[in-house]
């Protein structure tokens, strides 16, 4: 989806998931949450560390 492929970038463009969860406007543990939802929809997250 979109929005994984957004919260893929952010990911991928910060030093970490708070500095992520932050470029998004969310906090750490709704983006602990919605990655946790991709994971459980069988989404990989190819080159991001779970």
């Amino acid at each position: 989806t979109s929005e994984q492929h957004v919260i893929m970038l952010a990911i991928q463009n910060s030093d970490n998931r708070i500095e992520a969860a932050k470029k998004l406007g969310i906090s750490p543990r709704t983006l602990r949450y919605k990655l946790a939802q991709f994971r459980d929809r069988g989404m990989t997250m190819e080159g991001i560390a779970a």
